[in-house]
């Protein structure tokens, strides 16, 4: 009979559950974010916490309050955020409360991806923007790297030194020509530009270790592209700088997030796709040239510190690739390296 009764009360507690959550459900209503795109932001959460800490140091996703904003004004919260400034609690997906910006904000349309800090929807705290997957076709692995970067740059705005690299690129960005522009309109800086992005190629595919005479070479091209800026706007080449490192950088942090062999077999058992693109395509594919070249050069200088063994990810917003790259020279001749 003592049994009877607990197996009754269990019985009770669960219907009394679901109701409750079938009502809150009633109550908040359909959410218009398409399924995929959840399923896709979690998953993408889920990897990153993987490949994080072993990657960057520092790096701890669960510690990193973060806004994920879908298109249609939708808002879905991790690790304590909170709930975003004007806002409403809309509908329920996997138990996951989603908000509803009550000032739809639409998304900049000349941007596929963009991490920003939101005033508007916490105070400050940084929030993800990213358009459709559908956009990307069967891709999702792109798509997954792509908020993989903007998950970075959520990071970089929650360090001291990273904030005030970032702050000092949008001060700088007042008062100087437009860099993607400049690349697009002369001749002598785009000149200048794929010589380094030809030598950083060939150092990277030629071994395993750069050569002495390569790098030395490279940071003569970058001292010419230098002085270059600083003849056409004094604070152009400090503008540069800081684009290398903060998207360079992020775009290194995808990029080795793409590499992963376990990445790609997780995205296969998780969306029955199959995906297969070398690691030599991607590196290529990472120093292709848009008008936002310091992607690619950002990217290659990333790739070579890396090469050289050097502890290097600490130090980078505060120093810069030039300096530090020049730094291992300097202590490779004292060991007598080639």
């Amino acid at each position: 009979m003592k049994n009877y009764f607990f197996y009754a009360w269990v019985l009770l507690l669960l219907l009394v559950s679901t109701s409750l959550h079938a009502s809150k459900v009633d109550e908040l209503g359909q959410c218009t974010m398409k399924q995929k795109q959840f399923e896709m932001v979690q998953f993408s959460v889920q990897q990153i916490k993987e490949f994080a800490r072993d990657f960057w140091p520092g790096w701890e996703p669960e510690e990193v309050p973060i806004y994920f904003a879908e298109q249609s004004g939708e808002v879905i919260v991790f690790n304590s955020a909170g709930v975003p400034k004007n806002s409403n609690s809309n509908c329920l997906f996997a138990e996951k409360t989603i908000y509803q910006l009550t000032q739809k904000k639409e998304l900049e349309r000349k941007f596929f991806a963009y991490a920003i800090m939101d005033m508007d929807m916490d105070n400050g705290l940084a929030s993800i923007h990213i358009d459709d997957p559908e956009l990307m076709g069967d891709s999702i692995i792109d798509w997954v790297t792509v908020f993989v970067h903007e998950f970075f740059h959520v990071f970089q705005y929650a360090q001291a030194d990273w904030l005030q690299l970032f702050e000092k690129t949008g001060s700088l960005a007042e008062n100087v020509p437009h860099l993607s522009e400049l690349y697009r309109g002369s001749i002598n800086h785009r000149n200048n530009i794929t010589k380094q992005l030809t030598l950083i190629k060939q150092i990277i595919f030629l071994a395993e270790k750069p050569r002495r005479k390569d790098l030395v070479q490279l940071l003569e091209f970058r001292a010419e592209h230098k002085k270059l800026l600083d003849e056409i706007h004094p604070g152009l080449a400090e503008q540069e700088q800081a684009m290398e490192i903060f998207e360079g950088v992020g775009r290194f942090v995808e990029t080795s997030f793409y590499e992963r062999p376990d990445l790609v077999d997780a995205a296969a058992t998780f969306y029955k796709v199959n995906y297969n693109k070398s690691i030599e395509a991607n590196i290529k594919a990472a120093l292709s040239v848009s008008g936002e070249y310091y992607y690619a050069t950002g990217y290659g200088m990333s790739k070579i510190l890396e090469m050289t063994g050097e502890k290097w990810k600490e130090k980078i917003a505060n120093n810069g690739f030039d300096a530090l790259l020049k730094l291992h020279l300097d202590q490779s001749e004292k060991l007598g390296s080639k």
